[in-house]
């Protein structure tokens, strides 16, 4: 990448939510961020979720404050990050069906620790090579089939914080 190339890097974290403006040297010309946190569940108020409306509004506000300090036509490539285990159902039409979970939440806590109910602990590492934590994706879909069976019908796809578009 030549030095004078710009990358913008979109993160979207557990405490924070920035956009970086990064040269081709690796510098950092402009960043901006904002506090990211969970909401409770509109349906079950003990559970935690991320409103992924606030978080794209924090994303455009983040973008644009980088953008006026840069010059754009410099912009060579974009990544995004996200939580690697955070998502939710979508219908064939592109709709969200269920607020995204967060990794934070404790709703998976009695799923993992009754694993072996569904499957053997082994097998989980060997499919998928994710050791057994609470907030393993596998654990949010069990909680869907056992709590929202009418959501997983009506489902086409999971899709993870990183794959989520924004109408």
């Amino acid at each position: 990448m030549p030095n004078d190339d710009i990358i913008i890097v979109f993160d979207c974290g557990a405490t924070n939510v920035r956009a970086v403006a990064i040269d081709g040297k690796g510098e950092i010309l402009s960043s901006e961020s904002y506090q990211n946190n969970t909401k409770p569940d509109p349906l079950y108020p003990a559970y935690r979720i991320w409103d992924v409306n606030e978080i794209w509004l924090k994303m455009c506000k983040a973008s644009k404050k980088i953008i006026k300090e840069i010059k754009k036509e410099r912009i060579a490539g974009v990544t995004v990050t996200t939580f690697g285990v955070d998502g939710t159902l979508f219908d064939r039409s592109g709709n969200m069906l269920y607020p995204v979970i967060s990794w934070q939440c404790e709703r998976t806590n009695s799923i993992m620790a009754d694993i072996g109910k569904y499957m053997p602990v082994n097998d989980l590492y060997a499919e998928c090579g994710a050791l057994p934590f609470t907030f393993n994706t596998i654990n949010k879909l069990i909680w869907f089939t056992e709590h929202r069976p009418e959501l997983v019908e009506r489902s086409y796809r999971f899709l993870f914080m990183s794959s989520i578009s924004y109408r």
